[in-house]
């Protein structure tokens, strides 16, 4: 299950929110790993942990940012079911790109840069 996580540090005597997606079992478990990985920027505190949608997360080796993209399957027989996937990529591009190379038969309805800086396993 992932948690979004919200952190506010002091870095550089600047004041500044770091956003993170991390896996764990329970919002004190995210809170825990949140704090770990802030460990050394002084004056921590979390400010927002909620339950995200996130299906599946796919990091790349290249250099850039996360991009939350909301898919779909088109199945012959009834509904179809959504997916949220969080991609690291260059760009959108690349992003729908490494999700079409991953997995066969979804339809990417939308995708959008985030404010994650992080995922933490």
């Amino acid at each position: 299950m992932y948690f979004e996580t919200r952190a506010k540090v002091t870095s550089e005597g600047k004041r500044k929110a770091l956003n993170y997606l991390v896996d764990a079992m329970s919002f004190t478990e995210a809170e825990a790993k949140t704090l770990r990985i802030c460990e050394g920027l002084a004056d921590i505190s979390i400010e927002a942990i909620k339950v995200s949608k996130v299906s599946e997360v796919v990091q790349g080796d290249t250099e850039g940012a996360f991009y939350k993209l909301k898919a779909s399957t088109d199945p012959e027989d009834g509904k179809p079911e959504s997916f949220t996937f969080i991609i690291y990529g260059e760009d959108e591009a690349e992003a729908g790109k490494t999700l079409h190379e991953l997995y066969q038969g979804f339809t990417i309805e939308s995708i959008t840069k985030t404010k994650i800086v992080e995922v933490v396993r």
